[in-house]
Protein backbone atom coordinates (compact mmCIF):
# COMPACT_ATOMS: atom_id res chain seq x y z
CA UNK A 1 0.00 0.00 0.00
CA UNK A 2 0.85 3.44 -0.80
CA UNK A 3 0.06 6.63 -1.98
CA UNK A 4 -1.21 7.81 -5.28
CA UNK A 5 -2.18 11.15 -7.08
CA UNK A 6 -5.27 11.06 -10.15
CA UNK A 7 -4.50 13.06 -12.53
CA UNK A 8 -6.78 14.26 -15.67
CA UNK A 9 -5.40 16.35 -18.44
CA UNK A 10 -8.69 17.87 -20.51
CA UNK A 11 -7.38 17.70 -23.71
CA UNK A 12 -6.12 14.06 -23.63
CA UNK A 13 -8.48 11.26 -22.85
CA UNK A 14 -5.88 9.34 -20.74
CA UNK A 15 -6.41 9.10 -16.83
CA UNK A 16 -3.46 8.76 -15.14
CA UNK A 17 -2.05 7.94 -12.06
CA UNK A 18 1.57 7.99 -10.09
CA UNK A 19 1.73 6.35 -6.76
CA UNK A 20 4.98 5.62 -4.50
CA UNK A 21 5.14 2.95 -1.41
CA UNK A 22 7.77 3.28 1.16
CA UNK A 23 9.33 2.05 4.35
CA UNK A 24 12.18 1.41 5.95
CA UNK A 25 13.82 -1.63 3.43
CA UNK A 26 12.29 -0.51 0.32
CA UNK A 27 10.95 2.10 -2.51
CA UNK A 28 8.44 1.45 -4.91
CA UNK A 29 7.30 4.48 -7.78
CA UNK A 30 4.37 3.72 -10.81
CA UNK A 31 3.19 5.45 -13.16
CA UNK A 32 -0.60 4.00 -15.11
CA UNK A 33 -1.99 5.52 -17.62
CA UNK A 34 -5.70 4.53 -18.60
CA UNK A 35 -7.86 5.12 -21.36
CA UNK A 36 -11.77 4.32 -20.71
CA UNK A 37 -13.37 2.68 -23.97
CA UNK A 38 -16.80 2.48 -21.44
CA UNK A 39 -17.45 4.87 -19.47
CA UNK A 40 -21.70 4.51 -19.15
CA UNK A 41 -24.35 5.46 -16.18
CA UNK A 42 -25.31 2.61 -13.93
CA UNK A 43 -27.73 4.09 -11.51
CA UNK A 44 -27.31 8.25 -13.29
CA UNK A 45 -30.45 9.36 -10.67
CA UNK A 46 -27.34 9.26 -8.25
CA UNK A 47 -23.86 9.96 -10.59
CA UNK A 48 -22.85 6.28 -10.53
CA UNK A 49 -20.88 5.04 -13.61
CA UNK A 50 -18.94 1.95 -14.20
CA UNK A 51 -16.05 2.30 -16.54
CA UNK A 52 -14.11 -0.12 -18.64
CA UNK A 53 -10.50 0.20 -20.42
CA UNK A 54 -7.05 -0.42 -21.59
CA UNK A 55 -3.90 0.80 -20.14
CA UNK A 56 -0.43 0.85 -19.24
CA UNK A 57 1.90 0.92 -16.25
CA UNK A 58 6.06 1.69 -15.39
CA UNK A 59 7.10 0.07 -12.32
CA UNK A 60 10.26 0.72 -10.28
CA UNK A 61 10.97 -0.93 -7.42
CA UNK A 62 14.14 -0.65 -4.98
CA UNK A 63 14.78 -3.09 -1.79
CA UNK A 64 18.16 -2.82 0.53
CA UNK A 65 18.25 -3.74 3.88
CA UNK A 66 20.86 -4.31 6.40
CA UNK A 67 20.47 -6.94 9.24
CA UNK A 68 23.12 -7.74 12.02
CA UNK A 69 26.02 -6.92 9.75
CA UNK A 70 24.30 -8.44 6.65
CA UNK A 71 23.37 -6.19 3.34
CA UNK A 72 20.91 -7.19 1.31
CA UNK A 73 19.26 -5.40 -2.11
CA UNK A 74 17.99 -5.55 -5.72
CA UNK A 75 15.97 -3.75 -7.64
CA UNK A 76 13.03 -4.55 -10.18
CA UNK A 77 12.32 -2.18 -13.71
CA UNK A 78 8.81 -3.91 -15.04
CA UNK A 79 6.18 -2.48 -17.89
CA UNK A 80 3.17 -3.58 -19.76
CA UNK A 81 -0.66 -3.23 -20.09
CA UNK A 82 -3.01 -2.93 -17.29
CA UNK A 83 -7.15 -3.60 -17.91
CA UNK A 84 -9.02 -1.16 -15.48
CA UNK A 85 -12.53 -2.17 -14.21
CA UNK A 86 -14.07 0.41 -11.97
CA UNK A 87 -16.70 2.14 -9.93
CA UNK A 88 -17.06 6.13 -9.80
CA UNK A 89 -19.50 8.20 -8.08
CA UNK A 90 -20.02 11.88 -9.10
CA UNK A 91 -22.49 13.16 -6.07
CA UNK A 92 -20.81 17.34 -6.90
CA UNK A 93 -20.03 18.61 -9.89
CA UNK A 94 -16.46 18.69 -8.67
CA UNK A 95 -16.18 15.77 -6.49
CA UNK A 96 -15.95 11.77 -7.76
CA UNK A 97 -15.41 9.09 -5.72
CA UNK A 98 -13.87 5.80 -7.63
CA UNK A 99 -12.91 2.31 -7.11
CA UNK A 100 -11.23 0.39 -9.30
CA UNK A 101 -9.69 -3.11 -10.07
CA UNK A 102 -7.09 -3.43 -13.02
CA UNK A 103 -5.55 -6.99 -13.94
CA UNK A 104 -1.99 -6.34 -15.67
CA UNK A 105 0.32 -8.13 -17.52
CA UNK A 106 4.13 -7.14 -18.39
CA UNK A 107 7.36 -8.03 -18.28
CA UNK A 108 9.56 -7.14 -15.44
CA UNK A 109 13.61 -6.85 -15.64
CA UNK A 110 15.16 -7.63 -12.11
CA UNK A 111 19.01 -6.90 -10.71
CA UNK A 112 20.76 -9.35 -9.23
CA UNK A 113 19.64 -9.84 -5.26
CA UNK A 114 22.68 -9.91 -3.48
CA UNK A 115 23.65 -10.08 0.32
CA UNK A 116 27.02 -8.91 1.27
CA UNK A 117 28.67 -10.64 5.11
CA UNK A 118 31.90 -10.27 6.10
CA UNK A 119 32.45 -8.18 2.40
CA UNK A 120 31.78 -11.52 1.19
CA UNK A 121 29.08 -11.36 -1.80
CA UNK A 122 26.72 -13.43 -2.40
CA UNK A 123 23.75 -13.68 -4.92
CA UNK A 124 20.53 -15.28 -3.46
CA UNK A 125 18.60 -14.44 -6.43
CA UNK A 126 19.66 -14.02 -9.76
CA UNK A 127 18.44 -10.90 -12.26
CA UNK A 128 17.08 -10.84 -15.89
CA UNK A 129 13.96 -10.94 -17.50
CA UNK A 130 10.97 -12.08 -16.06
CA UNK A 131 7.79 -12.49 -18.00
CA UNK A 132 5.04 -12.90 -16.67
CA UNK A 133 4.99 -9.95 -14.41
CA UNK A 134 2.32 -8.32 -13.13
CA UNK A 135 -0.95 -8.81 -10.80
CA UNK A 136 -3.99 -7.47 -9.83
CA UNK A 137 -4.01 -3.65 -8.92
CA UNK A 138 -6.17 -1.49 -7.27
CA UNK A 139 -7.30 2.07 -6.43
CA UNK A 140 -9.86 4.29 -4.17
CA UNK A 141 -9.71 7.32 -4.55
CA UNK A 142 -11.35 11.30 -4.81
CA UNK A 143 -10.80 13.24 -7.84
CA UNK A 144 -11.61 17.05 -7.31
CA UNK A 145 -12.86 18.15 -10.91
CA UNK A 146 -11.75 22.52 -11.68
Amino acid sequence: PGVGLSLKVPSLPVFWGIHAAFGSNHFGASVTGDYYFIDKPLLPEVGLHWYLGLGGFFNFYNYSEKYYGISSSYMRFSLGGRLPLGLSWQPLDFLELFLNIAPSLGIGFDTDGTYTYNNVKTTWHDGGIQFPSGGWGGDFGIRFWI
